[in-house]
């Protein structure tokens, strides 16, 4: 009897353990507090922080609070910066049980690692930049390193396959200051394509936003144009990386070709495209995982980002720069193609194509009744004799024919002399049928006289 008790009260007890749980996870929601070093204005930043939040909300059933903070280091970083900003961010989240850090960029990651030791030292980190291995030479326990590594050799292979006609490579902008590890990366990259191929390279950055225009409207049509970005020019004036490039889109004579998909519709024909929504979406994926198992991650660990990489090309800047469709490699993305007249008119293509096979077959079915008809009336017809007034029946051969009652036929025919149209003569449909009936001696004209 207790046994049947403890077995009828085991679906309460997991009901109210369920509630409990749910209860737990709406009043303590998961809360990620996401570290930019540079710029959090830049395209691929943004990109970056809607993949972490789709990759957090896919793989945690709670509530998820996303927090993010710009360090702005490299315009500000001045002695004692970094201390202030530090003790302002611990008065901020003071009240708020933060349940993990993800810092961007090698400053960011030192920055991140300092704080760990004044107060953040339970909180699992998740580290992107910091890829040398100097940055951070004893990383402490629950600490996760993500490389990054943008390749800038698939998109110059990319442009050169479509541009063969360059003879120098122009490097146009520069990446976000405080990134120094990438463009160190970027810039062993150009020259061993440069030197692979025996071209030219050229440089054109810290220049003002006039003097940028200038420059681009004078690059000649057969380079290789590669944008790295443009947040600041050399006057300290704060240009986004699109809008620079949209501006100087138009004034340049060769294609535009980038590493990340950001610049997409802006400008840029496309290449070997990063795409940072999948890296926030890996780097969502290893938060979720410290967080479900702690033990897993007592020691530090390097991860390397999976392939976020994929060939992505602006339609409009290929038919502007008559680059043939016979370039572009299988598999390849080409957005921003126009709709066809098919796909923009499906249904009247279909509509009117109904219509003329229709119109088609009905007007091809009365020219083969028209044919037939007048196959038949000239089979056997009757023909104005002037010689005896009369009419004459001619057979279509000299074919002979049986005639079972010959008499009746010509006292059929001499009734209709006096009638000089096949249209009016009596009982026409009754001659029409006997004609074939008649049997002919002379393969000439069969002639009834006139009575």
């Amino acid at each position: 009897m207790k046994r049947s008790s403890l077995v009828q009260a085991l679906p309460l007890v997991g009901w109210l353990v369920l509630r409990g749980a749910t209860r737990l996870c709406a009043a303590d929601p998961l809360a990620v507090l996401c570290l930019e070093e540079a710029d959090s204005l830049r395209p691929a930043y943004s990109s970056f922080i809607g993949g972490l939040r789709q990759g957090l909300a896919r793989r945690y059933p709670g509530r998820i609070n996303l927090y993010t903070e710009n360090l702005d280091l490299p315009r500000f970083d001045r002695p004692g910066y970094r201390a202030e900003v530090g003790a302002w961010l611990r008065k901020k989240y003071q009240g708020v049980r933060l349940d993990a850090v993800v810092a961007l960029g090698d400053q960011g990651s030192k920055w991140v690692l300092q704080m760990r030791q004044e107060g953040w030292a339970d909180i699992p980190v998740v580290l992107i930049g910091g890829l040398q291995t100097n940055v951070a030479p004893a990383l402490p326990s629950r600490t996760t390193r993500v490389e990054v590594r943008l390749e800038a050799r698939q998109t110059l292979e990319l442009a050169w396959r479509l541009w063969p006609r360059a003879k120098r490579v122009v490097i146009l902008g520069a990446t976000v200051s405080g990134y120094a590890r990438v463009n160190q990366q970027l810039d062993a990259q150009f020259q061993e394509f440069t030197s692979a191929h025996g071209l030219e390279l050229r440089r054109l950055s810290g220049l003002t936003m006039a003097e940028y225009r200038q420059q681009a409207a004078a690059i000649p049509p057969d380079s290789l144009i590669y944008y790295l970005g443009l947040s600041v020019d050399a006057a300290g004036v704060y240009v986004g990386p699109r809008e620079a490039l949209a501006e100087l889109g138009p004034l340049l004579q060769a294609p535009v070709f980038v590493a990340t998909e950001t610049y997409l519709g802006h400008g840029a024909a496309g290449g070997a495209c990063y795409q940072f929504s999948a890296l926030g979406d890996e780097v969502g994926r290893l938060v979720v995982a410290a967080l479900r198992d702690p033990g897993s991650n007592a020691t530090n660990a390097t991860a390397s980002a999976p392939d976020c990489t994929r060939v992505m090309l602006d339609g409009r800047q290929l038919r502007r720069f008559g680059i043939p469709r016979g370039r572009v490699p299988a598999g390849a993305d080409v957005l921003f193609e126009p709709p066809s007249l098919w796909q923009n008119h499906r249904t009247v293509i279909l509509l009117m194509s109904g219509a003329l096979l229709a119109q088609t077959l009905t007007i091809g079915g009365l020219l083969l009744q028209r044919r037939r008809l007048r196959e038949s009336r000239e089979r056997w017809r009757l023909l104005p004799c002037s010689q005896y007034g009369c009419y004459a029946i001619k057979p279509s051969s000299a074919s002979s024919f049986a005639v079972p009652d010959f008499k009746a036929i010509q006292q059929l025919v001499h009734g209709a002399l006096q009638c000089r149209s096949i249209d009016t003569v009596p009982n026409a449909p009754y001659l029409l049928a006997f004609p074939a009936c008649i049997f002919l001696r002379d393969p000439g004209m069969f002639r009834l006289p006139c009575t």
